[in-house]
């Protein structure tokens, strides 16, 4: 059928989307009390953080994302930790079509049940997905400084720190009334329970192991940042080109861009 361009066009011929000013491939819009974003890439918490915070009265409705992935799996951990922390996490309904290059994934059939499930979303409030060729996620916003204390039946309360490492049980007293509670802790006090969870983590792992693979993340999440900004100029200066052929040659324009990137694709398949 399509590459998800070609997708975001034919939903948008039914739909009335906003395009989005910071991602240029990112669409939203307000169907009943949901809100509903399509895209070809999984959806990043600070960016809604962002959008509430210019839309306060927004804050709470439920949030669907379609992402149509026209090559490779765009999801990765930093999507889900937001600028700030939150006293609540933001909570996204993901579905993930993974096209990867192959256009005949979704058949227009497909894509005209999508427009009418996203129509009937209006009316139930309820996404039902049609085609059976998505991938759901629910994905759950993280805190900057995680702060996740809950407490069991026993009166225990465990913390567990963005490493993914459970510290020692902080003790709490417990009421005949309550089942669950949570922990309020000041800085002082989170501080030295991720100070504790490190140093835990350290003793367990060989530290010469422990520094070469922190060096490598923190390699791997530079070279991230620096080749997503590199993309956003370039996507700056070829949009307003792009845009311009589009207006001349219509749906036919993004088929013969797709072709010809393809023959710039500095990473052929074998």
């Amino acid at each position: 059928m399509a590459f998800a361009r070609e997708i975001f066009i034919q939903i948008k011929n039914i739909i009335r989307f906003q395009q989005s000013e910071k991602e240029s491939d990112s669409h939203y819009t307000i169907l009943g009390n949901t809100l509903v974003r399509v895209s070809n890439h999984c959806t990043y918490m600070y960016v809604w953080e962002n959008y509430f915070n210019i839309h306060p009265k927004q804050r709470g409705m439920k949030i669907i994302s379609l992402v149509f992935e026209d090559n490779k799996d765009t999801f990765h951990s930093n999507c889900l930790v937001t600028q700030h922390n939150t006293s609540k996490p933001i909570v996204v309904e993901e579905y993930v079509y993974p096209l990867h290059g192959n256009a005949q994934y979704l058949a227009k059939v497909d894509v005209n049940a999508i427009i009418k499930s996203l129509q009937n979303l209006q009316r139930t409030n309820r996404f039902n997905e049609p085609t059976g060729k998505a991938q759901r996620y629910v994905r759950n916003s993280i805190n900057p400084t995680t702060q996740n204390i809950t407490t069991d039946t026993n009166g225990i309360s465990t913390f567990s720190s963005e490493f993914g490492y459970g510290t020692d049980n902080v003790s709490e007293s417990k009421t005949n009334n309550m089942k669950k509670n949570i922990v309020k802790i000041n800085e002082q006090q989170l501080r030295q329970i991720v100070a504790e969870s490190v140093n835990k983590v350290l003793r367990e792992y060989h530290p010469d192991k422990v520094m070469r693979d922190t060096q490598i993340e923190l390699f791997r999440k530079k070279q991230i940042e620096q080749d997503e900004m590199e993309i956003s100029n370039c996507m700056s200066e070829l949009k307003p080109i792009f845009d311009s052929i589009e207006d001349k040659y219509g749906d036919l324009a993004y088929t013969a861009i797709m072709r010809l990137a393809k023959g710039m694709n500095p990473h052929p398949e074998a």
